[in-house]
């Protein structure tokens, strides 16, 4: 489980750099069909989700260290 946690910190991290963000959510189009597809319609869910799952990771995992690192990291990247 925690292989998939890690890959899905790096997704974040990766969305992150590119959909989020003040010049990245004006020209931005994937929002479109991520809201068909999943109902996330906008940067604002899609920051939601993140950091609900950094707060999920720091409760489940507090022993894995490399999995907190990734987690701290990512919060502090949206900061």
């Amino acid at each position: 489980r925690q292989r998939l946690d890690k890959a899905l910190l790096s997704f974040f991290q990766n969305f992150r750099r590119v959909y989020v963000g003040e010049q990245a959510i004006h020209s931005s189009k994937v929002y479109g069909p991520l809201k068909e597809h999943v109902g996330i319609p906008d940067h604002l869910t899609a920051l939601d989700i993140i950091v609900n799952k950094i707060a999920t990771n720091l409760k489940v995992f507090p022993q894995c260290e490399e999995l907190v690192d990734l987690t701290l990291t990512l919060f502090q990247d949206l900061a």
